[in-house]
């Protein structure tokens, strides 16, 4: 199963708003993909797209920075899988769904429930 996964910011005056859009599909080898990035106003349509596509919009502003920095149709690096994990679960907590073993486990408190559409 394929799913998109978003990550954006707001916006702070010394930095452009970023959004970075993962794609994972669910599998033993699975390592979810860096699919979109963007700043600006391209930040803002990758977020509207999402949207109007039933996506979630994960935002967490550090993530987004260093997801756009990796580029294009890149897997996440091994020191990013644990907290690109607790997104996962987030969109499966979102969903009512059970995450993947090994995906964040368990409720993130006050970051999930803040981070709700």
């Amino acid at each position: 199963m394929k799913r998109e996964r978003k990550s954006g910011e707001t916006r702070r005056p010394d930095k452009p708003r970023v959004a970075a859009a993962l794609t994972y599909e669910d599998g033993p080898d699975a390592v979810p993909r860096v699919v979109a990035v963007g700043k600006g106003l391209f930040a803002a349509r990758i977020e509207e797209v999402a949207r109007a596509s039933g996506v979630p919009v994960y935002r967490d502003p550090q993530l987004a920075w260093t997801l756009a920095g990796l580029g294009l149709d890149r897997e996440i690096p091994p020191e990013l899988y644990q907290v690109v994990a607790q997104v996962i679960a987030w969109v499966y907590y979102l969903e009512d769904r059970q995450p993947p073993v090994g995906a964040g486990g368990g409720r993130q408190g006050d970051r999930w429930e803040n981070n709700r559409r």
